[in-house]
């Protein structure tokens, strides 16, 4: 640039000379602020800017070439990659269950841009005609709380087979259809085991249901058993033990009984009495005693002592 002074423009458009367009700092008399103007220089300093009057285009010079600084449209560069070779939305498929995202690709060329997002909603079930939501979800910034309500389980029975119930579960468990509940053993009881509730060290614990015989009825009164049910896998000492407490399961059978008349041919049914053992027996007339009945048997059995038989769990004590 050839000149550094202040133009005054009125003056210098006065002189109407339109070839001489000096490189400068230009005003108004009557303002304080300049204006620069940059000519069309080929020095070549780096971070020079001239104004290209050939081209009318501001150009800057980087140190090896001069830059156009104007924001037409460059030329048209490599495509990017499309969004589904850089995105891609994973589930861990060994977990059963849908995607929230929607796993199909988007196709942004056929007007396709959008990510489809599921909605998480409860199922209803229906109690005595009154609809009620299996889940509450709420949610905040960070989470989504799923909150199961609680319902009565209704069991499917349906589908029972009496050969295969007497079948332990691949757990070594009986099967049960019915309520259930977990305890810890005070003495090692036998799956299919009647058992009594009893109190040790201040917690509730469960023993093989016993009661003293020498060929006499129980003493529902004086040594009345606090009835549980019926042991579902053997368990020792201080181990945890499932129990039925009513519903349909298999039952360990005996025909041993001193004060009452046994009979070893059972009928679909029949009446089931628990012996001193916490055993399962058939009497063909009611005893004339105090009993404990467990329930009734389900299907015709011959009974052998230990056996497991189908049977439906109702237990009471018939005291009359």
């Amino acid at each position: 640039m050839s000149q550094s002074r202040i133009f005054n423009i009125p003056k210098f458009k006065a002189h109407e000379k339109d070839e001489d367009k000096f490189e400068g700092w230009y005003r108004y008399d009557s303002q304080n602020h300049v204006a620069l103007r940059v000519g069309n220089s080929d020095i070549g300093l780096d971070g020079e800017i001239r104004f290209n009057r050939k081209t009318k285009q501001f150009e800057g010079y980087n140190g090896n070439r001069w830059i156009i600084l104007d924001s037409s449209k460059g030329d048209t560069g490599q495509a990017g990659k499309d969004f589904n070779e850089v995105v891609e939305f994973v589930c861990d498929e060994k977990e059963e269950g849908g995607f929230v995202i929607q796993p199909s690709k988007l196709e942004p060329n056929k007007g396709d841009s959008s990510i489809k997002v599921r909605k998480l909603i409860s199922a209803i079930h229906n109690i005595n005609n009154e609809e009620k939501k299996d889940i509450t979800i709420t949610e905040n910034e960070s989470n989504i709380r799923l909150s199961v309500n609680s319902k009565p389980h209704v069991w499917d029975c349906g589908n029972i087979v009496l050969d295969t119930l007497h079948r332990p579960n691949p757990d070594g468990t009986l099967k049960c259809y019915g309520d259930t509940a977990i305890f810890l053993v005070h003495e090692e009881v036998k799956r299919g085991q009647f058992v009594q509730l009893v109190i040790e060290a201040n917690r509730p614990v469960i023993k093989p249901l016993t009661y003293k015989n020498n060929g006499h009825a129980p003493n529902l009164f004086g040594e009345a058993p606090n009835i549980v049910g019926v042991a579902l896998e053997n368990a020792k000492p201080m181990h945890a033990c499932k129990v039925c407490c009513s519903g349909i399961t298999c039952v360990m059978v005996s025909n041993e009984s001193s004060y009452l008349q046994i009979d070893n041919n059972v009928r679909d049914g029949n009446n089931g009495l628990i012996n001193h053992e916490g055993k399962v027996v058939k009497t063909n007339r009611k005893p004339l005693q105090p009993y404990i009945k467990a329930g009734n048997f389900l299907g015709n059995h011959t009974i052998t002592k230990n056996k497991l038989v189908p049977f439906r769990v109702n237990i009471s004590i018939i005291d009359e």
